[in-house]
């Protein structure tokens, strides 16, 4: 802080006094007593991104009901905005305030509220109406912000030096966040969660409470889990061995924080209160487990929060309170939303294949998959295929997809796969319908899986579960578009005056009735895209057929004149085929004259002689009048 000339002269005095009597103020660094909590992280970023960090490094839990928060705006000497404050904050913890709206208002353990201040504003913790900490000061607005460079309260989030032990308690000093303070850019919230302190707690003023654990999560494996006010079942040795790191996740997913869970594989109740958890030594402050941490025989204890670990790469350590290693587990990189995990509580080996289990027994994934397979493309679910087979693949991102089991699909093209991943460990797994001959992979639909279109679905490090709804679709192969016409694909029924039959059940027997069909006598489909149809030239213009306009062999294409625009006269007109030119015709029916409801027709599909006596079958075969014996 800036001091004025007066509390300069009365530093000198206090100096002189100090040298009379042979007493030496605190060297900065050293470890000294914290008598009070204090703000650790101030964050003034954009929006609403507001947020303040309290540490408690009072060595006991402490009641936040007799705390508050007040805002002083543009530095006056009276607030106008006060924030209550409530809970059990842990020794060796932190407290985090925000407002409702912040970007970083999911993490856990994280008070959101109406907080709301600019740089310009002061900030104060209160304990019972006494000011413990002051950021800022009331000596009038300082213009945009305290302090300046890259370390103001404007644009910045700041962050409380590790050998500071207590608060500003005078906001009527000068604010100089320098002083105290590290700079860091606006909306850096990596540091929200935890602070290294260099103080020790041993003040008088904690209000010390029950259970004072409130990022403690102790969970029963296989047996029921002691609360953390327990009392050991029985009364083991000092330090006894056999209590272990088990699963640990350096790099969560944003919103959530780091955790490291502790098993005992003894057959009695171990309490850990005071034994120490930390990364490389020299690394991150260590992190002392509370009081009331026990744990019973063969279960599990989470501690949830942020321990400093290094994405790419650190140590994670359990230390007794004499400050001997108990047990430690190095890794070298770190997956996002991953975690390392014994392969089985207790065991010596170690995976990042198993999927996250904090406060649960560490087991591999059991999976169950299930879905239908469908003909065409999403989301026509009206044709399913049948007697065929999903694969399940495995595979880690340098390697190639192994294939792990099938699942057969049934009549009504449902299939399903159970499947142990202790059988095939991976990263990754995917779904896919095996090749079958004449058709290719054309969609995918999964409510849980990574969609991969046209052909598979992706899992990654799933944890154990049903997943259900995976469906695939496979289509015929699409033809090469043909560019020009082909003796093979005809004209093959029309229909030029409808009168009272409803042919394209639009619920209306009008002229829109009016249809044209062709015909493909080829062994193999034939793409028609782009290919056009008309009546005769110089009548109605051209319909060109839109991309996908496959005939299939021996098949039907059909289209109305809804569809079409094109205008069949009743008393003469032609029909015609063009390539996709627009030019060459590929096929040309003449007519004359035209009957009600009696269509055009060839008297063998794609070949025959053209008839008016046949009766209609719109995208169907031609078939000659039935003929009514003579009673």
């Amino acid at each position: 802080m800036r001091y004025g000339r007066l509390a300069v002269l009365i530093w000198m005095a206090a100096l002189f006094v100090a040298g009379s009597w042979g007493w030496t103020p605190a060297a900065r660094g050293a470890s000294q007593s914290c008598s009070a909590l204090f703000f650790s992280e101030y964050v003034e970023g954009s929006s609403y991104n507001k947020g303040l960090e309290i540490f408690n490094g009072l060595g006991m839990g402490e009641d936040m009901s007799a705390y508050e928060i007040r805002i002083y705006r543009n530095g006056r000497a009276n607030y106008d905005k006060t924030i209550p404050l409530s809970g059990v904050l842990a020794a060796g913890d932190v407290f985090v305030v925000a407002h409702s709206s912040a970007s970083f208002a999911a993490l856990a353990d994280m008070t959101t509220t109406s907080l709301d201040f600019n740089g310009d504003d002061g900030v104060a913790l209160v304990k019972n109406g006494v000011i413990l900490d002051f950021i800022g000061d009331t000596l009038g607005d300082p213009g945009a912000q305290w302090g300046s460079g890259g370390v103001g309260t404007k644009d910045h989030t700041l962050r409380r030096k590790s050998w500071i032990s207590d608060g500003d308690t005078n906001p009527a000093d000068p604010f100089d966040p320098a002083a105290e303070w590290d700079g860091y850019p606006k909306d850096a919230f990596d540091g929200l969660g935890w602070h290294a302190a260099d103080c020790t707690g041993g003040g008088a003023t904690a209000t010390p409470t029950p259970a004072q654990t409130p990022t403690l999560t102790i969970t029963p494996s296989p047996t029921p889990t002691a609360t953390p006010s327990a009392t050991p079942a029985t009364s083991p040795t000092p330090i006894p061995d056999n209590v272990l790191i088990n699963e640990y996740m350096p790099a969560p997913v944003s919103g959530q924080k780091e955790y490291i869970e502790l098993f005992n594989a003894n057959a009695f109740a171990v309490d850990v209160s005071g034994w120490q958890l930390d990364d490389i030594e020299g690394g991150t402050r260590p992190y002392t487990l509370p009081a009331g941490s026990v744990i019973s025989a063969q279960s599990l204890l989470l501690f949830r929060r942020s321990f400093g670990l290094n994405n790419d790469g650190d140590s994670v350590r359990l230390l007794a309170p004499d400050g001997s290693l108990r047990d430690s587990q190095r890794y070298d990189h770190a997956r996002k939303g991953g975690s390392w995990s014994r392969m089985g509580d207790g065991a010596s080996a170690w995976t990042e294949k198993y999927p996250p289990s904090p406060g649960a027994p560490n087991v591999a994934a059991q999976l169950t998959f299930s879905g239908h397979l469908y003909l065409g493309t999403p989301p026509d679910r009206s044709q399913i295929i049948s007697d065929h087979n999903i694969g399940l693949y495995g595979y880690d991102d340098e390697n190639a997809a192994q294939w792990l089991a099938n699942g057969y699909v049934q009549g009504d093209g449902s299939w399903r796969i159970a499947f142990d991943t202790a059988q095939g460990l991976y990263f990754h797994y995917f779904l896919r319908p095996s090749p079958k001959a004449g058709l290719q992979w054309s969609g995918v639909s999964s409510p849980n899986g990574v969609l991969l279109p046209p052909d598979r679905i992706r899992f990654d490090t799933p944890a154990s579960g049903d997943y259900a709804d995976n469906d695939f679709w496979m289509a015929l192969h699409p033809p090469t578009p043909t560019p020009l016409p082909l003796d093979f694909v005809q004209l093959n029924e029309f229909m030029p005056s409808p009168k009272t039959i409803d042919f394209n059940n639009d619920g209306e027997a009008n002229y829109l009735d009016e249809y044209i069909e062709l015909y493909n006598s080829a062994d193999a489909a034939v793409d028609l895209s782009g290919w056009q149809l008309d009546d005769k030239e110089g009548g109605t213009p051209p319909w060109r057929l839109p991309e996908g306009a496959i005939i299939q062999s021996s098949g039907f294409l059909l289209f109305f004149r809804k569809d079409t625009g094109i205008a069949l006269n009743n008393d003469g007109d032609s029909v015609r085929l063009l390539a996709p030119d627009g030019v060459t015709v590929a096929d040309q029916m003449d007519y004359d004259h035209s009957s009600g409801d009696a269509p055009w027709s060839r008297t063998v599909d794609g070949a025959g002689e053209w008839s008016e006596a046949y009766p209609p079958s719109p995208g169907g075969p031609n078939l000659a009048p039935t003929i009514t014996p003579t009673p």
